[in-house]
């Protein structure tokens, strides 16, 4: 529902709708990267902001496993707490994988 929203909203732009998913891809690979760094680094603060972008651009694309799975590292950071974050990253990029598939499928012009 969620990406024909998408394509509603770019007026049924296809060549637009894959431009956004391009970014979203894009994007979505520096954020997990900069997850992974912030919580080696233990820095909370940089995992909850990281969290909250991939958890509103996955939504906004229509990847709502992702978006949860993203809303609760971001509350775990936000309470400052880390124990466990390395293991929710992994759960976060795999469930980035299957969405990324999915939406590439779906992705207008392949």
């Amino acid at each position: 529902a969620a990406f024909a929203a998408l394509l509603e909203m770019t007026g049924n732009d296809a060549a637009f709708l894959a431009e956004l998913l391009d970014t979203y891809f894009e994007d979505s690979r520096q954020l997990l990267a900069t997850m992974r760094r912030a919580v080696d680094g233990g820095n909370a603060p940089a995992v909850a902001r990281a969290a909250h972008s991939l958890k509103s651009n996955s939504a906004n694309v229509g990847a709502m496993q992702l978006a949860a799975l993203c809303r609760g590292l971001e509350e775990m950071a936000r309470g400052a707490a880390l124990d466990g974050a390395a293991e929710r990253i992994g759960q976060v990029e795999a469930a980035y994988d299957e969405a990324e598939c999915a939406l590439r499928a779906a992705r207008p012009g392949g």
